[in-house]
Protein backbone atom coordinates (compact mmCIF):
# COMPACT_ATOMS: atom_id res chain seq x y z
CA UNK A 1 0.00 0.00 0.00
CA UNK A 2 1.29 3.60 -0.51
CA UNK A 3 2.66 5.70 2.22
CA UNK A 4 1.15 9.15 2.90
CA UNK A 5 3.68 11.63 1.51
CA UNK A 6 4.75 13.66 4.48
CA UNK A 7 6.31 17.06 3.97
CA UNK A 8 9.74 16.32 3.09
CA UNK A 9 12.15 18.89 4.94
CA UNK A 10 14.83 16.23 6.58
CA UNK A 11 17.77 16.55 8.07
CA UNK A 12 19.92 14.11 9.84
CA UNK A 13 21.53 14.34 13.13
CA UNK A 14 25.30 12.94 13.50
CA UNK A 15 25.47 12.81 17.43
CA UNK A 16 28.83 14.07 19.25
CA UNK A 17 31.40 11.81 20.92
CA UNK A 18 31.74 11.79 24.75
CA UNK A 19 28.17 12.26 25.26
CA UNK A 20 26.50 12.77 28.94
CA UNK A 21 23.52 13.66 30.13
CA UNK A 22 21.67 13.48 26.78
CA UNK A 23 18.32 13.50 28.30
CA UNK A 24 18.94 16.26 29.94
CA UNK A 25 19.90 18.29 26.97
CA UNK A 26 16.50 16.87 24.78
CA UNK A 27 14.45 18.19 27.37
CA UNK A 28 15.82 21.73 27.07
CA UNK A 29 15.64 21.62 23.30
CA UNK A 30 12.06 20.46 23.84
CA UNK A 31 10.89 23.00 26.11
CA UNK A 32 11.75 25.52 23.46
CA UNK A 33 9.96 24.18 20.41
CA UNK A 34 6.52 23.57 22.74
CA UNK A 35 5.11 25.31 20.03
CA UNK A 36 6.19 24.00 17.15
CA UNK A 37 4.77 21.30 14.91
CA UNK A 38 7.72 18.78 13.97
CA UNK A 39 8.48 15.17 14.03
CA UNK A 40 11.73 13.45 15.54
CA UNK A 41 12.83 9.88 13.73
CA UNK A 42 15.39 7.01 14.39
CA UNK A 43 15.79 4.53 11.89
CA UNK A 44 17.81 1.34 12.62
CA UNK A 45 18.26 -0.98 9.77
CA UNK A 46 21.52 -3.18 9.18
CA UNK A 47 23.97 -0.08 8.90
CA UNK A 48 23.39 0.72 12.64
CA UNK A 49 20.83 3.62 14.05
CA UNK A 50 20.40 7.18 12.57
CA UNK A 51 18.57 10.33 14.32
CA UNK A 52 16.55 12.32 12.11
CA UNK A 53 14.53 15.71 12.21
CA UNK A 54 11.31 16.61 10.14
CA UNK A 55 9.02 19.81 9.58
CA UNK A 56 6.25 20.86 7.69
CA UNK A 57 8.55 23.53 6.03
CA UNK A 58 11.96 24.83 5.74
CA UNK A 59 11.92 27.87 8.06
CA UNK A 60 10.21 25.04 10.97
CA UNK A 61 13.24 22.96 10.05
CA UNK A 62 15.80 26.00 11.00
CA UNK A 63 14.58 26.60 14.27
CA UNK A 64 14.52 23.08 15.40
CA UNK A 65 17.89 22.41 14.28
CA UNK A 66 18.97 25.97 16.15
CA UNK A 67 17.64 24.51 19.13
CA UNK A 68 19.37 21.09 18.39
CA UNK A 69 22.55 22.84 18.13
CA UNK A 70 22.04 24.98 21.53
CA UNK A 71 21.19 21.75 23.33
CA UNK A 72 24.19 19.53 21.50
CA UNK A 73 26.70 22.49 20.55
CA UNK A 74 28.99 19.44 19.31
CA UNK A 75 26.48 17.81 17.03
CA UNK A 76 26.96 18.08 13.31
CA UNK A 77 23.15 18.22 11.34
CA UNK A 78 22.95 17.36 6.98
CA UNK A 79 20.29 18.35 5.57
CA UNK A 80 18.99 15.87 2.79
CA UNK A 81 17.88 17.20 -0.01
CA UNK A 82 14.59 17.24 -1.70
CA UNK A 83 15.58 15.63 -4.44
CA UNK A 84 16.92 13.01 -2.59
CA UNK A 85 13.83 11.07 -1.46
CA UNK A 86 15.63 7.97 -1.27
CA UNK A 87 17.11 8.95 1.69
CA UNK A 88 14.42 9.45 3.54
CA UNK A 89 14.06 6.11 5.85
CA UNK A 90 10.09 6.76 6.84
CA UNK A 91 9.42 7.15 2.82
CA UNK A 92 8.58 3.82 0.76
CA UNK A 93 10.35 3.48 -1.99
CA UNK A 94 9.34 2.02 -5.57
CA UNK A 95 7.54 -1.82 -4.07
CA UNK A 96 8.10 -1.54 -0.58
CA UNK A 97 5.57 -2.46 2.24
CA UNK A 98 5.54 -1.83 5.51
CA UNK A 99 3.60 -1.90 8.91
CA UNK A 100 2.62 0.68 11.69
CA UNK A 101 2.04 0.00 15.08
CA UNK A 102 1.17 3.42 17.56
CA UNK A 103 1.42 3.71 20.99
CA UNK A 104 -1.55 4.75 22.75
CA UNK A 105 -2.46 5.00 26.88
CA UNK A 106 -2.51 2.01 28.40
CA UNK A 107 -4.84 2.80 31.26
CA UNK A 108 -6.17 6.37 31.39
CA UNK A 109 -6.08 8.81 29.30
CA UNK A 110 -3.36 10.57 30.54
CA UNK A 111 -0.04 8.33 30.53
CA UNK A 112 2.64 9.30 32.71
CA UNK A 113 6.04 7.97 31.71
CA UNK A 114 9.24 7.40 33.36
CA UNK A 115 11.09 10.87 33.22
CA UNK A 116 13.70 10.14 35.50
CA UNK A 117 16.83 8.00 33.87
CA UNK A 118 19.71 9.25 36.24
CA UNK A 119 22.37 6.70 37.12
CA UNK A 120 20.46 4.08 34.85
CA UNK A 121 21.31 3.31 31.17
CA UNK A 122 19.49 5.47 27.84
CA UNK A 123 16.19 3.93 27.81
CA UNK A 124 16.16 3.87 24.01
CA UNK A 125 18.84 1.69 24.26
CA UNK A 126 16.14 -1.21 25.16
CA UNK A 127 13.97 -0.39 22.13
CA UNK A 128 16.65 -0.13 19.44
CA UNK A 129 17.94 -3.54 20.91
CA UNK A 130 14.53 -5.23 20.32
CA UNK A 131 14.37 -3.84 16.66
CA UNK A 132 16.42 -6.45 14.54
CA UNK A 133 15.99 -5.71 11.07
CA UNK A 134 17.02 -8.44 8.61
CA UNK A 135 18.65 -8.04 4.84
CA UNK A 136 16.60 -5.27 3.78
CA UNK A 137 14.50 -4.30 6.93
CA UNK A 138 14.18 -1.03 8.48
CA UNK A 139 12.62 -0.06 11.63
CA UNK A 140 11.83 3.66 11.94
CA UNK A 141 10.22 4.77 15.50
CA UNK A 142 8.50 8.35 14.88
CA UNK A 143 7.70 10.85 17.29
CA UNK A 144 4.77 13.94 16.41
CA UNK A 145 5.11 16.64 17.95
CA UNK A 146 2.81 19.78 18.10
CA UNK A 147 1.46 22.07 20.72
CA UNK A 148 -0.50 21.19 24.14
CA UNK A 149 -4.28 22.53 23.70
CA UNK A 150 -4.93 25.50 25.34
CA UNK A 151 -5.85 25.03 29.03
CA UNK A 152 -4.63 21.80 29.09
CA UNK A 153 -2.62 21.94 32.48
CA UNK A 154 -5.69 23.34 33.87
CA UNK A 155 -8.22 20.66 32.90
CA UNK A 156 -5.88 18.31 34.18
CA UNK A 157 -5.01 20.18 37.95
CA UNK A 158 -8.32 20.38 38.36
CA UNK A 159 -8.67 16.35 38.25
CA UNK A 160 -6.26 16.12 40.85
CA UNK A 161 -7.75 13.30 43.47
CA UNK A 162 -8.22 15.01 47.00
CA UNK A 163 -5.36 13.42 49.62
CA UNK A 164 -5.84 12.56 53.10
CA UNK A 165 -9.64 12.46 52.98
CA UNK A 166 -10.56 15.98 52.21
CA UNK A 167 -13.76 16.60 50.47
CA UNK A 168 -13.77 18.13 47.01
CA UNK A 169 -14.43 21.05 46.53
CA UNK A 170 -17.00 22.33 45.51
CA UNK A 171 -17.57 25.75 42.94
CA UNK A 172 -18.75 28.73 44.62
CA UNK A 173 -22.30 28.85 43.13
CA UNK A 174 -24.29 26.29 43.14
CA UNK A 175 -25.14 25.29 39.11
CA UNK A 176 -29.23 25.13 38.61
CA UNK A 177 -31.34 22.73 37.51
CA UNK A 178 -30.03 20.80 34.17
CA UNK A 179 -32.56 21.35 31.18
CA UNK A 180 -31.94 17.47 29.63
CA UNK A 181 -34.68 15.75 31.71
CA UNK A 182 -37.07 18.18 30.56
CA UNK A 183 -35.86 18.49 26.85
CA UNK A 184 -35.73 14.46 26.99
CA UNK A 185 -39.64 13.74 28.14
CA UNK A 186 -40.84 16.88 25.87
CA UNK A 187 -39.36 14.40 22.97
CA UNK A 188 -41.26 11.22 24.16
CA UNK A 189 -43.85 13.25 24.61
CA UNK A 190 -43.56 14.51 20.94
CA UNK A 191 -42.38 10.70 19.72
CA UNK A 192 -45.86 9.40 21.62
CA UNK A 193 -48.57 12.04 20.20
CA UNK A 194 -46.74 11.50 16.21
CA UNK A 195 -47.44 7.60 17.22
CA UNK A 196 -51.13 7.86 18.17
CA UNK A 197 -51.46 10.20 14.90
CA UNK A 198 -50.21 7.22 12.96
CA UNK A 199 -52.02 4.23 14.74
CA UNK A 200 -55.55 6.20 14.20
CA UNK A 201 -54.85 7.05 10.43
CA UNK A 202 -53.77 3.27 10.12
CA UNK A 203 -50.32 4.08 8.98
CA UNK A 204 -48.82 1.12 9.87
CA UNK A 205 -45.27 1.11 8.17
CA UNK A 206 -44.36 4.66 10.00
CA UNK A 207 -45.51 3.44 13.10
CA UNK A 208 -43.25 -0.03 12.90
CA UNK A 209 -40.25 2.06 12.02
CA UNK A 210 -41.02 5.02 14.69
CA UNK A 211 -40.85 2.06 17.05
CA UNK A 212 -37.89 0.44 16.18
CA UNK A 213 -35.93 3.94 16.23
CA UNK A 214 -37.28 4.68 19.69
CA UNK A 215 -36.44 1.25 20.79
CA UNK A 216 -32.86 1.17 19.05
CA UNK A 217 -32.36 4.94 19.00
CA UNK A 218 -32.72 5.67 22.68
CA UNK A 219 -30.44 3.72 24.65
CA UNK A 220 -27.83 4.67 22.10
CA UNK A 221 -28.86 8.35 22.36
CA UNK A 222 -28.56 7.92 26.59
CA UNK A 223 -25.25 6.17 26.45
CA UNK A 224 -23.65 8.93 23.90
CA UNK A 225 -25.37 11.56 26.39
CA UNK A 226 -23.47 9.79 29.49
CA UNK A 227 -20.47 9.37 27.84
CA UNK A 228 -20.54 12.93 27.02
CA UNK A 229 -21.79 14.34 30.33
CA UNK A 230 -19.70 12.43 32.16
CA UNK A 231 -16.95 13.80 34.32
CA UNK A 232 -13.52 13.13 33.73
CA UNK A 233 -12.06 10.33 36.25
CA UNK A 234 -9.96 11.54 38.62
CA UNK A 235 -6.47 11.42 38.84
CA UNK A 236 -3.93 10.63 42.01
CA UNK A 237 -1.95 13.77 42.74
CA UNK A 238 1.56 12.05 41.90
CA UNK A 239 0.32 12.07 38.47
CA UNK A 240 -1.05 15.36 38.28
CA UNK A 241 2.50 16.63 39.98
CA UNK A 242 4.57 14.57 38.02
CA UNK A 243 2.61 16.02 34.83
CA UNK A 244 3.02 19.44 34.96
CA UNK A 245 6.33 19.84 36.26
CA UNK A 246 7.36 20.64 32.68
CA UNK A 247 6.11 22.17 29.42
CA UNK A 248 2.88 19.75 27.90
CA UNK A 249 3.40 19.23 23.85
CA UNK A 250 1.00 16.77 21.93
CA UNK A 251 2.13 13.79 20.33
CA UNK A 252 1.39 10.75 18.33
CA UNK A 253 4.40 7.72 18.67
CA UNK A 254 4.86 5.08 16.13
CA UNK A 255 6.60 2.40 15.12
CA UNK A 256 7.19 1.78 11.21
CA UNK A 257 8.39 -1.69 9.96
CA UNK A 258 9.76 -1.48 6.45
CA UNK A 259 10.82 -4.14 4.04
CA UNK A 260 11.47 -4.76 0.22
CA UNK A 261 9.13 -6.66 -2.42
CA UNK A 262 9.62 -9.73 -0.67
CA UNK A 263 8.96 -8.71 2.38
CA UNK A 264 6.52 -10.99 4.25
CA UNK A 265 3.32 -8.89 5.85
CA UNK A 266 3.46 -11.63 9.22
CA UNK A 267 7.03 -10.70 9.76
CA UNK A 268 6.55 -6.59 9.25
CA UNK A 269 3.68 -7.14 11.23
CA UNK A 270 5.52 -8.95 14.10
CA UNK A 271 8.51 -6.90 13.63
CA UNK A 272 6.90 -3.62 14.56
CA UNK A 273 4.69 -5.00 17.29
CA UNK A 274 8.11 -6.58 19.37
CA UNK A 275 9.50 -3.31 19.28
CA UNK A 276 6.62 -1.64 20.05
CA UNK A 277 6.80 -3.68 22.90
CA UNK A 278 9.54 -2.64 24.18
CA UNK A 279 7.89 0.45 25.06
CA UNK A 280 6.83 -0.88 28.19
CA UNK A 281 10.09 0.06 29.96
CA UNK A 282 8.63 3.51 30.37
CA UNK A 283 5.95 2.75 32.41
CA UNK A 284 5.76 5.08 35.23
CA UNK A 285 3.71 2.22 37.15
CA UNK A 286 0.15 1.72 35.19
CA UNK A 287 -0.02 4.95 33.11
CA UNK A 288 2.17 3.48 30.07
CA UNK A 289 1.66 3.14 26.77
CA UNK A 290 0.49 0.05 25.22
CA UNK A 291 0.78 -1.12 21.36
CA UNK A 292 -2.47 -1.05 19.20
CA UNK A 293 -2.79 -3.35 16.27
CA UNK A 294 -0.62 -3.58 13.25
CA UNK A 295 -1.75 -1.95 10.23
CA UNK A 296 -0.76 -1.03 7.28
CA UNK A 297 0.09 3.19 6.71
CA UNK A 298 -2.53 5.09 5.75
CA UNK A 299 -2.31 7.71 2.19
CA UNK A 300 -3.29 10.51 4.21
CA UNK A 301 -0.57 12.07 6.26
CA UNK A 302 -1.85 11.55 10.05
CA UNK A 303 -2.56 14.88 11.77
CA UNK A 304 -4.19 13.14 15.46
CA UNK A 305 -1.90 13.75 18.64
CA UNK A 306 -3.28 11.47 20.49
CA UNK A 307 -1.05 11.97 23.76
CA UNK A 308 -0.63 14.10 26.35
CA UNK A 309 2.85 13.95 27.35
CA UNK A 310 5.60 17.03 28.70
CA UNK A 311 9.05 16.96 27.53
CA UNK A 312 10.81 15.43 30.19
CA UNK A 313 8.85 12.34 28.91
CA UNK A 314 9.13 13.00 25.77
CA UNK A 315 13.26 13.45 25.79
CA UNK A 316 13.17 10.04 27.10
CA UNK A 317 11.52 8.80 24.04
CA UNK A 318 13.96 10.71 21.98
CA UNK A 319 17.45 12.04 22.49
CA UNK A 320 20.65 11.55 21.00
CA UNK A 321 22.97 8.50 22.07
CA UNK A 322 25.22 8.87 25.27
CA UNK A 323 28.43 7.13 24.88
CA UNK A 324 27.60 4.74 27.78
CA UNK A 325 25.45 1.62 26.52
CA UNK A 326 24.72 3.04 23.04
CA UNK A 327 24.17 0.23 20.64
CA UNK A 328 26.47 -0.58 17.79
CA UNK A 329 26.87 1.71 14.39
CA UNK A 330 25.95 4.41 15.42
CA UNK A 331 27.22 7.91 13.56
CA UNK A 332 29.55 9.89 15.58
CA UNK A 333 31.25 13.59 14.72
CA UNK A 334 35.18 13.86 14.39
CA UNK A 335 37.30 16.71 14.44
CA UNK A 336 36.51 19.04 12.77
CA UNK A 337 38.99 20.35 10.24
CA UNK A 338 39.23 23.77 9.13
CA UNK A 339 41.62 25.90 6.43
CA UNK A 340 44.56 27.26 7.77
CA UNK A 341 43.88 31.67 7.95
CA UNK A 342 45.46 33.75 5.32
CA UNK A 343 49.23 34.48 6.56
CA UNK A 344 49.44 31.15 8.62
CA UNK A 345 50.74 28.68 5.68
CA UNK A 346 54.66 30.80 5.80
CA UNK A 347 55.75 32.14 8.11
CA UNK A 348 55.93 31.22 12.00
CA UNK A 349 56.56 27.74 14.05
CA UNK A 350 55.35 25.34 11.47
CA UNK A 351 53.01 22.71 14.01
CA UNK A 352 51.39 20.38 11.19
CA UNK A 353 49.96 20.51 7.99
CA UNK A 354 46.07 20.74 7.11
CA UNK A 355 44.64 18.44 4.75
CA UNK A 356 41.24 20.75 4.44
CA UNK A 357 41.54 21.52 0.66
CA UNK A 358 43.10 18.21 -0.18
CA UNK A 359 46.84 19.86 -0.50
CA UNK A 360 48.35 19.13 2.77
CA UNK A 361 49.08 22.98 2.96
CA UNK A 362 51.29 23.82 6.23
CA UNK A 363 50.50 25.52 9.53
CA UNK A 364 52.11 27.79 11.32
CA UNK A 365 52.55 29.57 14.65
CA UNK A 366 52.71 33.12 14.10
CA UNK A 367 55.62 34.22 15.77
CA UNK A 368 54.38 36.49 18.01
CA UNK A 369 52.73 34.24 19.73
CA UNK A 370 55.45 32.37 21.02
CA UNK A 371 56.12 34.85 23.31
CA UNK A 372 52.65 34.94 24.76
CA UNK A 373 50.56 32.69 27.40
CA UNK A 374 48.68 30.31 25.74
CA UNK A 375 46.21 27.52 26.93
CA UNK A 376 45.93 23.97 24.88
CA UNK A 377 43.17 21.56 25.80
CA UNK A 378 42.79 18.47 24.61
CA UNK A 379 42.12 14.47 25.23
CA UNK A 380 45.06 12.18 26.25
CA UNK A 381 46.93 10.97 23.02
CA UNK A 382 45.47 13.77 20.93
CA UNK A 383 48.74 16.02 20.03
CA UNK A 384 49.64 18.37 22.95
CA UNK A 385 52.75 16.93 23.73
CA UNK A 386 53.54 16.83 20.13
CA UNK A 387 52.43 20.31 19.16
CA UNK A 388 54.84 21.55 22.16
CA UNK A 389 57.77 19.78 21.29
CA UNK A 390 57.33 21.75 17.42
CA UNK A 391 57.25 24.63 19.27
CA UNK A 392 59.85 24.09 21.39
CA UNK A 393 62.00 23.44 18.44
CA UNK A 394 61.09 26.81 16.66
CA UNK A 395 62.41 28.36 19.32
CA UNK A 396 65.54 26.83 19.74
CA UNK A 397 66.49 27.33 15.85
CA UNK A 398 65.88 30.50 15.98
CA UNK A 399 68.42 31.03 19.19
CA UNK A 400 70.86 28.89 17.46
CA UNK A 401 70.62 30.88 13.65
CA UNK A 402 71.42 34.29 15.87
CA UNK A 403 71.67 36.71 19.17
CA UNK A 404 68.36 35.73 21.13
CA UNK A 405 68.10 36.05 24.38
CA UNK A 406 65.35 34.13 24.59
CA UNK A 407 65.55 31.11 27.07
CA UNK A 408 63.57 28.10 26.91
CA UNK A 409 62.21 26.26 30.18
CA UNK A 410 60.27 23.01 30.13
CA UNK A 411 59.20 21.33 32.90
CA UNK A 412 57.48 18.13 32.24
CA UNK A 413 56.32 15.82 34.88
CA UNK A 414 55.75 12.69 32.73
CA UNK A 415 59.23 13.04 31.40
CA UNK A 416 58.35 12.20 27.41
CA UNK A 417 58.06 15.65 26.63
CA UNK A 418 61.66 16.45 28.01
CA UNK A 419 62.94 14.18 26.29
CA UNK A 420 61.20 14.47 22.95
CA UNK A 421 62.63 17.88 23.32
CA UNK A 422 65.97 17.12 24.96
CA UNK A 423 66.53 14.95 21.20
CA UNK A 424 65.40 18.26 19.07
CA UNK A 425 68.21 20.49 21.17
CA UNK A 426 70.47 22.01 18.02
CA UNK A 427 74.11 20.86 17.79
CA UNK A 428 74.98 24.76 18.55
CA UNK A 429 73.20 24.62 21.74
CA UNK A 430 74.51 21.39 23.33
CA UNK A 431 76.88 23.66 25.60
CA UNK A 432 74.08 25.92 26.73
CA UNK A 433 71.53 22.90 27.56
CA UNK A 434 71.04 21.39 31.26
CA UNK A 435 68.96 18.53 31.89
CA UNK A 436 67.87 18.11 35.40
CA UNK A 437 66.03 14.91 36.43
CA UNK A 438 64.45 15.10 40.16
CA UNK A 439 63.30 11.08 39.77
CA UNK A 440 66.90 10.14 39.61
CA UNK A 441 67.98 9.30 42.99
CA UNK A 442 71.33 8.14 42.03
CA UNK A 443 72.51 11.52 40.55
CA UNK A 444 70.24 13.82 42.87
CA UNK A 445 69.73 17.67 42.06
CA UNK A 446 70.56 20.03 44.51
CA UNK A 447 69.34 23.07 45.52
CA UNK A 448 70.26 25.47 48.29
CA UNK A 449 67.22 27.46 49.46
CA UNK A 450 69.61 29.69 51.49
CA UNK A 451 71.56 30.74 48.42
CA UNK A 452 70.99 34.67 48.54
CA UNK A 453 72.61 35.02 45.14
CA UNK A 454 69.17 32.63 44.08
CA UNK A 455 66.96 34.13 46.62
CA UNK A 456 67.86 37.69 47.73
CA UNK A 457 64.59 37.97 49.78
CA UNK A 458 65.31 36.13 53.11
CA UNK A 459 62.28 36.73 54.52
CA UNK A 460 60.22 35.72 51.60
CA UNK A 461 62.08 32.86 50.98
CA UNK A 462 61.47 31.78 54.42
CA UNK A 463 57.93 32.06 54.07
CA UNK A 464 57.89 30.33 51.00
CA UNK A 465 59.82 27.24 52.67
CA UNK A 466 57.77 26.92 55.80
CA UNK A 467 54.23 27.26 53.47
CA UNK A 468 55.77 24.41 50.81
CA UNK A 469 56.84 21.81 53.48
CA UNK A 470 53.09 22.54 55.72
CA UNK A 471 51.14 21.63 52.52
CA UNK A 472 53.33 18.65 51.78
CA UNK A 473 53.26 17.41 55.16
CA UNK A 474 50.54 18.97 57.10
CA UNK A 475 49.88 15.74 59.09
CA UNK A 476 53.18 16.28 60.31
CA UNK A 477 53.45 19.87 61.38
CA UNK A 478 53.64 20.72 64.87
CA UNK A 479 52.15 22.68 67.62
Amino acid sequence: MPQAADAFHLAEVVAPRDLEASIASARGMLGALAGERLTLEIATGPAGPRWYVRSGSGEGLERALAQLRAAYPQARTEHVAPDRADLDPARLLGAERSAVVELLPSARDVPLLRSDWRNEPSPLAGVLARAAPEGDERVVLRLALGPAPRGAAGRIQRRAAPSGGAPRREPAGRPGPSPVPLVAALAIAAAGLQGWQWYAAGEWLPLLAGTACLFVGLPLAGAIAMRLLRSPEPLPVRVVEQKLASPLLQARLEVHAIGGRDAAPDRLRLLASETARAYGAYDAGGGGLRPAAPRWPRRRPERRLPLLLNTAELAGLWHLPDDEGAPAGIRRTTAQRLRPAPGHTARGARVGASDADGRGAPVHLPAPLLHRNQLIVAKTRRGKSTLLRHLAARVMDDVARGPDGTALVVVDPHQDLAEAVLEAVPQELTDRTTYLDFANLERPVGLNLLDRELFPDRDRTTEHIVTMMNRLWPANWGP
